[in-house]
């Protein structure tokens, strides 16, 4: 059996804040109480200080 292992990048290498505030949809509902069910929202993160 394969083992993945997932891990949460958001605010280390991946810049989750700026891609929340800059969405269309952060402010409407019900995404403003739960960005991160943004559709797409984690597809084009920026990185910084990454490797790929």
């Amino acid at each position: 059996m394969k083992k993945l292992l997932y891990i949460d990048l958001d605010g280390v290498v991946a810049d989750f804040v700026s891609a929340m505030n800059a969405h269309p949809l952060r402010y409407e509902p019900p995404y403003h109480e739960d960005p991160d069910t943004i559709p797409g929202l984690f597809k084009n993160l920026k990185l910084f200080g990454a490797f790929c």
